[in-house]
């Protein structure tokens, strides 16, 4: 994932698009 060095902000989209759950 190139995308998420670039921009750390899209790994959490992704996350919360795949896991609705809070990450936190």
């Amino acid at each position: 994932m190139e995308i998420s060095r670039k921009n750390p902000g899209f790994l959490s989209l992704e996350l919360m698009r795949t896991n609705p759950a809070p990450a936190s």
